[in-house]
């Protein structure tokens, strides 16, 4: 059985994908792991630096996989929004370099407790997993940080996570996917988008073969730990003391504000860890795995994609502007960072 493993990450989160990438050989060193980054590298010290990772993933550049229109997708999304939006390009592409039997994508804020056996069985049986952000009736319930209504914006499953098994509806739904996010992964109250996620919510009803993940163990994150309490026994960590921590997700935290859960737009929102005393030694976990990977250094990197060649920064007004006119067909795919708008 030939497995993949793949995140994508900006050079300012290249430290959590690496915490991951050697966090997930512990738990799978049959897989073989991959690193999308969605940047440009623009000076030989950030080079050097990179160079001291090579043997923990294969890594790869946004504009080497042979995405169609790379560098005007580059102007009309905004950072989170290309990291989004480039994700079932980076998939289709593993599936078809490496003959993959299946592939997993997991965001670089995540960290493995324990091994993903139950994902691995689930796709010898389904092409395609997801994990909904809420998967009982006992998780609807609104907290301080939370509100289930937040996913009728947002979407009902995390693509934080999405298995694929490499046969023809495995393909199938990365194939649908992209032509999707290739023109519309805004985030958009307007349009009613959210990033790659809210597509996904018609998963079950427009492909074949998908299976939904509704495991207390598997997506921890800070919308759904109103019902999932952690515990810790000889060294194994246990969701509500029934079943293995598979995965947690750090969603929204910010290791300079470390003592929040999650560092969310609205600060009334914000829950301290002491109120979870519970989650602390995940996080602790976390935060260290971080800062070992020169944190510190990559974490300061500016996006590349954020500035015109001439180095002027690109307002979300002029991203705005050629979204418009790309929609009505008065621009060509000429180099936008070249031009101003």
């Amino acid at each position: 059985m030939k497995r993949g493993i793949c995140t994508i990450v900006s050079l300012n989160y290249f430290a959590q994908a690496v915490s991951l990438m050697k966090n997930v050989k512990k738990f799978h060193p049959e897989a073989e792991l991959h690193v999308l980054l969605v940047d440009r590298v623009q000076s030989a010290e950030v080079t050097e630096k990179l160079k001291k990772y090579e043997g923990v993933a294969k890594l790869y550049t946004v504009e080497e996989i042979g995405i169609p229109d790379m560098i005007s997708m580059a102007f009309k999304y905004d950072v989170v929004e290309l990291n989004t939006a480039v994700k079932p390009y980076f998939m289709e592409f593993l599936l078809s370099e490496y003959q993959y039997d299946n592939l997993i994508y997991i965001d670089a804020d995540i960290l493995l407790f324990h091994k993903m056996d139950r994902i691995y069985e689930e796709l010898e049986k389904h092409s395609v997993i997801l994990t909904p952000h809420l998967i009982s009736v006992e998780e609807d319930v609104d907290t301080r940080i939370s509100k289930t209504q937040d996913f009728l914006r947002y979407g009902i499953y995390n693509l934080g996570f999405i298995a694929v098994r490499n046969n023809e509806a495995g393909r199938e739904a990365v194939r649908w996917w992209k032509h999707k996010l290739h023109e519309k992964c805004y985030l958009s109250k307007e349009e009613f988008l959210a990033w790659d996620q809210k597509w996904m919510d018609f998963a079950p009803a427009l492909l074949d073969d998908v299976y939904i993940l509704r495991d207390k163990g598997h997506n921890v994150a800070f919308w759904n730990i109103q019902g999932r309490v952690i515990s810790e026994k000889d060294g194994e960590y246990f969701v509500n003391d029934t079943v293995p921590l598979v995965f947690y997700h750090f969603s929204h935290y910010r290791l300079v504000n470390r003592d929040k859960i999650a560092n969310v737009e609205q600060k009334t929102r914000r829950i301290s860890l002491s109120e979870r005393k519970d989650l602390e030694p995940l996080f602790d976990i976390y935060y260290q795995s971080v800062m070992e990977n020169d944190f510190d250094f990559f974490s300061k990197i500016p996006y590349g994609y954020k500035f015109y060649d001439d180095g002027e920064v690109i307002s979300k007004e002029d991203r705005d502007a050629y979204k418009k006119l790309l929609e009505n067909g008065k621009v060509g795919k000429e180099n936008p960072f070249a031009i101003a708008i």
